[in-house]
């Protein structure tokens, strides 16, 4: 079992396949939607391995399924796209980017 996307059902009946599904209840949906979080992050690692699968598309596709997740759970909790955004932006403009690559070593002991 996993969460799918809400057309998904229609898609395969349309198309003459059986889908056995259910609504999850509310609590049970945060707790697919973490699962799901999970395996889209793992697939967007998947697409940046070089390979015959590492294509600007095939990234864009799972980078799209990931921001579909997070944005799924930011509305379970109240948190709109827009919200997600001026966050984001705020810690841009305070902390940075990731675009450089800076890795830390962590705090310096201090003898």
């Amino acid at each position: 079992m996993k969460l799918i996307r809400d057309r998904v059902p229609q898609i395969m009946t349309a198309a003459g396949q059986r889908c056995a599904h259910r609504i999850a209840t509310p609590t049970e949906y945060r707790a697919w939607l973490n699962a799901k979080l999970i395996e889209e992050a793992a697939e967007v690692i998947g697409a940046t391995v070089p390979g015959p699968v590492a294509t600007t598309d095939a990234l864009a596709a799972e980078l799209a399924d990931l921001l579909e997740v997070i944005y799924a759970i930011g509305a379970t909790n109240g948190i709109s796209p827009a919200m997600l955004e001026r966050e984001r932006h705020g810690k841009r403009a305070k902390c940075g980017g990731l675009t450089r690559g800076i890795i830390w070593h962590g705090p310096e002991v201090r003898q």
